[in-house]
């Protein structure tokens, strides 16, 4: 399994590649739609009716490759909802990292079931990948707090909380930082010193 640090060379490289490097924003649709038929010999974007979808908001298929997607989550990421944008983003990120067979985005009530290890891990890579891709370490600075990545880039506050962590504890290795001890450990022990 990829770490962070390893997702987010990954990411670097494919937006360059892309040439969408410096962009804050970027239309997903025009990436899955136009820009990756030069990059990826074959792959298809297939939009189909919601009916034909069970819970699954999109999946990747990495026969063809294909990802097909939701009517109605295509429509909202072209309008740029951030939900369908992340969704279509960590199909990408199945597609870019070399994941094999078909994998699901599915609803929240389905993540919450258990997967198999290799599936699991590959989950994990993929909301790294997308969480990188759309608010890139590069365009990332030390002090930045969750609303302003949630407001500068388009993710969900849960995801912009995550992505944070991940750039925090990147900048700490990078430094060759300690993490700092939460401030209810130092609480804690402030008042063990006090007693002693």
């Amino acid at each position: 399994m990829r770490n962070a640090s390893e997702v987010d060379d990954v990411v670097e490289r494919v937006r360059k590649k892309l040439g969408i490097y410096n962009q804050e924003k970027f239309d997903i649709i025009e990436i899955l739609s136009t820009k990756l038929k030069g990059h990826i010999a074959g792959f298809t974007l297939q939009v189909w009716a919601d009916h034909y979808f069970t819970d699954e908001e999109a999946w990747f298929d990495s026969e063809g490759p294909k990802i097909v997607v939701k009517q109605s989550v295509y429509d909202g990421a072209a309008l740029g909802n951030q939900r369908d944008v992340f969704t279509l983003t960590h199909e990408l990120g199945h597609l870019i990292l070399g994941h094999r067979g078909v994998r699901f985005r599915k609803t929240e009530r389905d993540r919450q079931a258990q997967h198999d290890r290799i599936t699991g891990d590959e989950e994990h890579e993929a909301r790294l990948f997308a969480a990188a891709f759309i608010a890139p370490t590069a365009m990332l600075y030390p002090g930045i707090t969750v609303a302003e990545i949630r407001n500068r880039f388009i993710l969900s506050e849960t995801a912009a909380q995550k992505r944070l962590n991940e750039y925090n504890q990147y900048w700490r290795r990078k430094n060759k930082m300690e993490r700092p001890l939460p401030q209810n450990v130092i609480d804690f022990l402030a008042e063990f010193e006090k007693r002693r």
